[in-house]
């Protein structure tokens, strides 16, 4: 394809190079996929196709922004035609690439498993993975599995000294425990003794207080039968003597001769008195 120097906003100026692309996209079904140069010297071919189809688009835009988008819409049409092809092949020159690659780690796949092996950290790796694994990559993860080992290795050392500071411990408490144990066992061997000798005096103190209370009640029990006897006879004698007087009440009433029909009673301070009804009128 020829260059054009001079953009034009004749849409039809792309309308020539359709066929020349198709013809293009055409061939590419014609390669032997596993020949790598002929694949990429296609696919170059294509993109710099691609590349003139862009470049022309662009010059034909310039013109004007409407003409612009119909510019972009057949750019866009005529990029479709080969673009898929181009990706096509691209691929397959990746997977060629990334496969030769493959085959190429393959050799240093030994030395690898050595180096790893070197670590001592019980990771398995398969084959597949390290084949997958560019230089970098692998000198990424060899790293990694060495720092991690490091890392173990050290909590390794942290984990054995706390258990022998927490043994060590242990047998210092245990010590200290049996030290307690014997402080504990003397102490309670005093309160023991304190508490016999407590409770001697306690039996002593009791027995004492036993006798005064039994004395006391002796005292308030005979002292409870005097007054009773006293308020029995004091008793007895207001009995006889509300006697006597109801006696002398009775007479009194009998010897005034007393009828409730005509009688009247009145109590004032000490004395009684005694009304009677005389005789009534009726009007």
């Amino acid at each position: 394809m020829e260059t054009q120097n001079t953009p034009t906003l004749d849409i039809k100026e792309f309308n020539p190079k359709e066929a020349e692309l198709q013809a293009l996209a055409d061939s590419c079904s014609t390669i032997d996929l596993s020949d790598l140069k002929a694949v990429k010297e296609k696919r170059i071919e294509l993109k710099n196709a691609r590349v003139e189809v862009t470049k022309t688009g662009k010059a034909m835009r310039d013109g004007a922004n409407a003409f612009a988008k119909a510019v972009i819409a057949r750019e866009k049409e005529l990029v479709a035609i080969i673009e898929p092809e181009e990706e096509k092949l691209a691929e397959v020159e990746a997977e060629v690439k990334l496969a030769q690659e493959r085959e190429e780690r393959r050799a240093l796949l030994p030395t690898r498993l050595e180096r790893l092996a070197t670590i001592g950290d019980a990771v398995e790796a398969t084959e597949e993975e390290l084949l997958g694994m560019d230089g970098s990559t692998f000198e990424g993860y060899f790293n990694k599995r060495m720092a991690d080992k490091t890392t173990a290795d050290r909590a390794e050392i942290d984990r054995v000294r706390r258990e022998q500071e927490a043994e060590q411990q242990r047998l210092d408490n245990e010590k200290a425990a049996r030290e307690r144990e014997e402080k504990a066992r003397e102490e309670e061997r005093q309160k023991a003794e304190q508490r016999i000798a407590e409770e001697k005096a306690r039996m002593e103190r009791e027995a004492k207080e036993k006798e005064e209370r039994e004395a006391r009640e002796k005292a308030e029990a005979e002292q409870r039968e005097r007054d009773r006897i006293a308020a029995e006879v004091k008793a007895e004698e207001e009995r006889k003597a509300k006697l006597e007087a109801d006696a002398k009440y009775q007479a009194w009433l009998t010897g005034a001769q007393y009828d409730p029909e005509t009688c009247l009673l009145v109590e004032e301070g000490n004395e009684v008195k005694m009304y009677r009804l005389i005789t009534t009128f009726t009007k």
